[in-house]
């Protein structure tokens, strides 16, 4: 289903309330990845989803690289960076993997989270986290 939203990106505003909700209600990860990347394929249009998306993000079997892709998409990076960077504090080492793996793809070396990883998270290097 998410390929046919992707494919309208902003035309498919209209399903944003019905994506947020199956991301909030739906316990499939598979499914809530699935509309988490058409809510990011909508973008900015998509905000009213970002609520969901974080409460989404929080629960344990959780599709998190998915869902933080598509605040990212969303938001922007510069929006999404204080719950990036909240991530990057967490002691679940998938969790922070996710987080690097996002903000690699969106940008190799953002500045303002390299204070973030450097003495955090038992990462000693301030360079770009490579997987």
């Amino acid at each position: 289903h998410h390929d046919v939203l992707g494919r309208l990106g902003p035309a498919a505003t209209a399903a944003v309330s019905g994506l947020a909700a199956l991301v909030r209600e739906t316990k499939d990860p598979a499914l809530q990845a699935s509309a988490a990347a058409a809510l990011g394929a909508v973008g900015p249009a998509a905000d009213a989803a970002v609520p969901a998306l974080m409460a989404c993000f929080k629960q344990e079997e959780s599709p998190r690289e998915a869902i933080l892709t598509a605040l990212v998409a969303i938001s922007g990076i510069e929006a999404a960076l204080p719950f990036l960077k909240e991530t990057m504090r967490s002691p679940d080492p998938i969790v922070r993997g996710d987080a690097v793996m996002v903000l690699s793809i969106d940008d190799p070396s953002p500045p303002a989270l390299l204070a973030t990883i450097h003495g955090s998270n038992g990462i000693q290097e301030a360079h770009p986290v490579t997987l």
